[in-house]
């Protein structure tokens, strides 16, 4: 009778393997299959949704009245700059958002509206899906929510940590040697399962 063939799951695809291959053999195929499907989007929560539409409106408003009210012809100049604040800020907010993550054998890649975030995986160490993970947050440096959930945060369970998130609900805590990085994928245990992969290739 003909044996079956295990499998392994990986981004909801399957990969068949020989149960008589050497292990080696399975990893440098696995790696393969890796360098494929890698890519997971970012998803917005509804309070990200919530918070960026209502932002939006009021730099749209205050641009708005500042360039309507302020008419003396003397405030010219500090009317079409003061109006052009609040624009600005929408603007660079926007092209820091995070539109998906892409991993492959060396590299998480952070892929942003015009460029992508780079972060070597050579110091990594585990993944772990964890949707309460980002609670009682402190923001030391960077976007709470307009757009995205990015830059430097403090916590009490995780301490000092990096951000490229869009939903909180979807954290995925990645610790490496020197720090810990916290993103939002839209399959966040495919993730975790697939990131973790690297490390048992290394």
């Amino acid at each position: 009778m003909r044996s079956r063939e295990p499998k392994v799951k990986v981004h909801n695809q399957w990969l068949e393997t020989d149960r008589g291959k050497h292990p080696s053999a399975q990893r440098k195929r696995l790696g393969r299959f890796i360098r494929v499907m890698t890519h997971f989007r970012a998803p917005w929560s509804k309070s990200l949704i919530v918070a960026s539409t209502f932002a939006t409106l009021v730099c749209l408003g205050v641009s708005y009245t500042l360039w309507t009210l302020l008419v003396d012809a003397s405030l010219e100049p500090l009317r079409f700059w003061l109006a052009l604040l609040p624009l600005a800020i929408i603007l660079i907010c926007a092209v820091f958002t995070v539109r998906g993550y892409s991993i492959t054998n060396n590299a998480l890649l952070i892929d942003r509206l015009f460029w992508t975030t780079r972060i070597p995986l050579t110091e990594f160490q585990s993944a772990k899906f964890d949707p309460d993970a980002t609670r009682g947050s402190i923001r030391t440096f960077g976007n709470g929510g307009f757009f995205s959930f990015t830059g430097y945060f403090r916590s009490k369970e995780l301490g000092s940590y990096r951000a490229f998130m869009t939903d909180r609900r979807r954290a995925v805590v990645l610790r490496f040697l020197d720090r810990v990085v916290v993103v939002s994928p839209d399959r966040p245990q495919d993730f975790v399962e697939t990131i973790s992969m690297y490390a048992d290739r290394r």
